[in-house]
């Protein structure tokens, strides 16, 4: 089962993130600006998102977290444009990317180079963006949208012989064989017919 997060969860796990991060701010205090620059949930099929003040520059100290979740489906981001302060292993201004059903790592990324596409392994992923106290840039923006892994041939490996349908977890579809055909879906064989006269079946 796929959960959703709420706002408030999204305010604990930001709090969460300020203290396992607290190397980024040294005395310096974290805040979280009002929603829905900075924390919220977002649910549609397709959208935008971008750091707050975009393309202006983003606010120092802060840690702002975003659900995004879609209705069916695995989620894919593309980046439109992509501007964070430099350093050595993201450890200043950053943008992570965590899949928001199981909590698994998809990655991170900072600088002037967002990196490969992220995708997620569930419908909804969760976005955390942390920023030290020095340096500010444009920061970013960003495209989600549901990946339709049935009619994209890089993701759906059914049998020509089955039914592709769309799933909220990984690898986002399920392939059951068709009326007439028996198998695991992926491979899917026509199933032996009676011989009403006797002997061996036949196909």
């Amino acid at each position: 089962m796929v959960h959703l997060l709420t706002t408030s969860f999204l305010q604990t796990f930001a709090v969460f993130l300020l203290f396992i991060r607290a190397d980024l701010v040294e005395s310096h205090e974290q805040h979280m600006p009002d929603a829905p620059s900075c924390y919220g949930h977002l649910h549609a099929e397709s959208g935008s998102l971008a750091s707050t003040n975009y393309p202006g520059l983003y606010p120092n100290n802060v840690c702002c977290v975003w659900n995004i979740s879609v209705p069916v489906g695995l989620i894919t981001l593309d980046f439109v444009d992509f501007h964070l302060e430099r350093s050595r292993k993201c450890m200043n201004d950053v943008l992570q990317f965590y899949d928001g059903a199981s909590g698994y790592f998809l990655g991170q990324s900072c600088g002037k180079t967002p990196g490969a596409t992220v995708s997620s392994y569930s419908n909804s992923i969760v976005i955390v963006f942390i920023t030290d106290f020095t340096h500010r840039r444009s920061g970013w923006l960003l495209n989600w949208s549901s990946i339709d892994t049935c009619n994209q041939k890089a993701y759906c490996l059914c049998s020509k012989y089955a039914t592709c349908t769309r799933t909220n977890h990984y690898p986002g579809y399920t392939c059951t064989c068709n009326e007439g055909y028996t198998g695991n879906g992926f491979e899917c064989q026509a199933e032996s017919a009676p011989n009403p006269w006797g002997g061996p079946a036949s196909i």
